[in-house]
Order: structure tokens, then C-alpha cells, then sequence
């Protein structure tokens, strides 16, 4: 840590920069991880968490979520939770809903989910009886999910995520297969 002296009423003083480099290898950190993210490749199942509802209909279900919202406030949740465990405990949830014939949808944000419940977080909801005022716009919902979700399941399935190369890496690939096809041209040629 770099100290820097400023003047004081007793002389100089002595006072960290700690605050100002600890705010700047946390935005490194952040952009690293994200570029991370994109470099490396993800199997189907994980990488399936990354296709989102669409903004428009998320807003529609949390509507109606809200509308459906608990009466009384749950107990605080215990901290130290982590997001790999989470991410271990919804991992099958996708492939029961379509075993089951249930229609599910991702959402991002896991606190506006938590707030459906009065928590900080939260990974699953789900409904289990609805008004029959809110029958239509339940039925809208199920209709749009089943479309974006149940029904395109092998083609999510299917997928792969991440594997995006860097701007040396595709640099060093082209140069590697430009000197392959030059080689095969002098041999044919």
C-alpha cells in the first residue's frame, strides 16, 4: 500500500490510500471475472440460466406475483449462502418442469424474486392457486413461457456457452490456419 503525507495540525501524518486501491482491484476483479466468463465454455445445463425472460413479460409476471405476495414477513435468512450452492440447488429444476409438463421461466435478479417474498433473495417461486380475475393474464404468462422455454427445450439444451476467444487468441488461430492453407496451395499448385 502506497502511504501518502498530508499536513496535520501536529505536522505530518501518516494516512492510508487504502479505500481508493481497495475500490480499484474491485472493478479489475469485476472486469476480469466477466472476461472469464465470456473465455470459457459452460455446459448446456449451466449455460441455460444465461437465456432470460424477456423484460416486458418479467414485468407482467412480477405484477402478478406481487399481487400474490405473503401476508406476514419470513423469518431473516441465515448469511454466508453462496451462489455455486444455489446454482447446485436449481440446476435440476429446469429439466423436472419439463419432465413434469410444468411451464417455468428463467428471470434474472435474484433479489427482485426475493422481494416477491420479503427476503433478500431468492431462487424459485411458484404459484400455486391464482384469483379468477387473474386467470387471463396467468394464462398470457404460461402461453409466452411455454413458447420461450418448454417448447424450445433441446434446442437450449443443445447449447454451449462462453468459448468466446480473445482478440490475440482468434489473432494467433487465423495466422495458424492462413499458414495451413498457403501450405496446402503449394502442394496442390
Amino acid at each position: 500500500m502506497v502511504q501518502r503525507k498530508i499536513k496535520g495540525k501536529k505536522g505530518k501524518k501518516k494516512i492510508a490510500a487504502a479505500p481508493l486501491a481497495a475500490k480499484k482491484i474491485e472493478a479489475r476483479k469485476t472486469r476480469q471475472r466477466a472476461v472469464l466468463y465470456q473465455r470459457l465454455k459452460v455446459p448446456p445445463p449451466i449455460n441455460q440460466f444465461t437465456q432470460a425472460l424477456d423484460r416486458q413479460t418479467a414485468t407482467q409476471l412480477f405484477k402478478l406475483f406481487d399481487k400474490y405476495r405473503p401476508e406476514r414477513p419470513t423469518q431473516k435468512e441465515r448469511g454466508g449462502k453462496k451462489t455455486e450452492q444455489e446454482l447446485r440447488l436449481v440446476l435440476f429444476l429446469p429439466a423436472l418442469c419439463r419432465k413434469m409438463g410444468v411451464p417455468y421461466c428463467i428471470v434474472k435478479n435474484k433479489s427482485r424474486l426475493g422481494r416477491v417474498v420479503g427476503r433478500k433473495t431468492c431462487t424459485c417461486l411458484a404459484l400455486s392457486g391464482v384469483n379468477p380475475e387473474d386467470r387471463n393474464n396467468l394464462n398470457k404468462l404460461v402461453e409466452s413461457v411455454k413458447t420461450n422455454f418448454n417448447e424450445r427445450a433441446e434446442e437450449i439444451r443443445r447449447h454451449w456457452g462462453g468459448g468466446i476467444l480473445g482478440a490475440k487468441s482468434a489473432a494467433r488461430i487465423n495466422k495458424i490456419e492462413k499458414a495451413r492453407a498457403k501450405e496446402q496451395a503449394q502442394k496442390v499448385g
